[in-house]
């Protein structure tokens, strides 16, 4: 039975040709400090090439980003302006409730009515003190309010047809709006904007220059 030896030197059993003529080379002990400068231009190299400096822009790449910054900031704009008009949105319940972004004749027709419709539940007492007949201060030249009274009932009639001015004398002039949410609002718009209109025009709106 064969027995295998194994060379104390493996390397050079294995490649004799390069160690017969091999001389020893006795090189210095590496000290911490070696260590340290071998390890810290190691990271620079590193750094060097994972990450590569970024390439200057093209004109037209600029042109880009100046553009979409612009846009960015024209929309940003667009939401502000947005979120403005949303803040002045009028979210009462009440149908004669008025908001800055209502057309003129809107905010006349509402602003009338919502007044001929108060004035009208107040009691006679108030009335009284209102017009300055129970104080003795009236001056003629004003209108009271049984001018405003007739002044809402007859522009309103001039304004409408048979039919709107029908719906008009039932839920305003009768009711004091009490149902006017009720009215379908196709009935509602048209109403409003004629008669709206037709208050703008007299000078009922804004009321109290009306009464003054």
């Amino acid at each position: 039975m064969a027995t295998a030896t194994w060379c104390n030197d493996r390397d050079a059993a294995l490649c004799p040709e390069f160690f017969e003529n091999a001389e020893a080379v006795e090189l210095p002990e590496v000290s911490w400090r070696d260590v340290e400068s071998l390890a810290g231009e190691s990271e620079e190299v590193s750094a060097e090439y994972a990450a590569p400096p970024a390439a200057e822009e093209t004109e037209e790449q600029q042109q880009e980003r100046t553009a979409a910054e612009r846009e960015y900031l024209v929309r940003q704009q667009h939401y502000a302006d947005l979120d403005e008009q949303l803040s002045c949105v009028c979210i009462d319940e009440n149908p004669f409730a008025v908001s800055p972004t209502m057309a003129r004749q809107i905010k006349a027709f509402r602003s009338v009515v919502s007044t001929y419709c108060t004035m009208r539940n107040q009691s006679v007492v108030g009335i009284a003190r209102y017009s300055g007949q129970a104080s003795g201060t009236k001056k003629a030249h004003k209108p009271n309010r049984n001018d405003f009274y007739c002044d809402v009932e007859l522009k309103a009639k001039k304004a409408l047809t048979q039919n709107l001015f029908s719906v008009f004398d039932k839920i305003i002039l009768q009711e004091y709006g009490e149902r006017w949410a009720n009215v379908p609002a196709n009935v509602r718009t048209a109403i409003e904007e004629k008669v709206g209109h037709a208050f703008s025009r007299a000078g009922m709106f804004p009321v109290s220059r009306y009464f003054s």
